[in-house]
């Protein structure tokens, strides 16, 4: 009984911090790609500011320490309503951008994956790991902007979609 009532407090306490992620607002007949880049960008600072918040370090804190115990379901919980929902949340926004013409994937899982790690970079793993790091909004604004056009040009269409995000090396020995 009381495991079922503390997952049920996780679960609502990830669902709520996972609502304040979110694509913004852009109608998906007439999108444009200030739209995306806007919808994107608001995206990216939500989830900078909800990971950087104490109750989300807490949260992702609780999950990884009861990760192969008995408690084990707190990292599923975790998962489910917090990291795979917002990613539900901004695939249809990175289809609506491709079906328009504006970005070029074959996977929405793989490009949410790739913006979903421009936009963490290590800021997350630096927090989980005590790094008293304190982002500012306009740190956030600013990492949010970079993140997205980083992806923007990743995924930029004109790119062959097997290709987009995939970088050539030119390994060639110094003399």
């Amino acid at each position: 009984m009381v495991s079922a009532i503390a997952d049920g407090l996780l679960t609502a306490t990830v669902r709520w911090q996972a609502s304040k992620v979110r694509a913004g607002h852009y109608d998906g007949e007439r999108l444009d790609a200030s739209a995306v880049q806007a919808s994107l960008e608001a995206f990216a600072a939500n989830w900078l500011k909800v990971i950087s918040s104490r109750t989300s370090i807490a949260l992702n804190r609780m999950a990884i320490g009861h990760a192969g115990s008995a408690r084990a379901t707190c990292g599923g919980i975790v998962l489910a309503n917090g990291r795979f929902a917002i990613g539900e949340r901004l695939k249809p926004l990175l289809e609506a951008a491709r079906d328009a013409g504006l970005l070029a994937f074959e996977d929405a899982e793989q490009a949410f994956r790739t913006f979903f790690g421009l936009v963490g970079r290590d800021v997350q793993m630096r927090l989980l790991l005590g790094d008293r790091l304190r982002l500012t909004e306009i740190e956030i604004a600013r990492d949010a902007a970079r993140a997205t056009q980083q992806f923007l040009t990743l995924y930029e269409q004109g790119k062959a979609p097997a290709a987009a995000g995939r970088m050539k090396f030119n390994h060639r020995k110094e003399t």
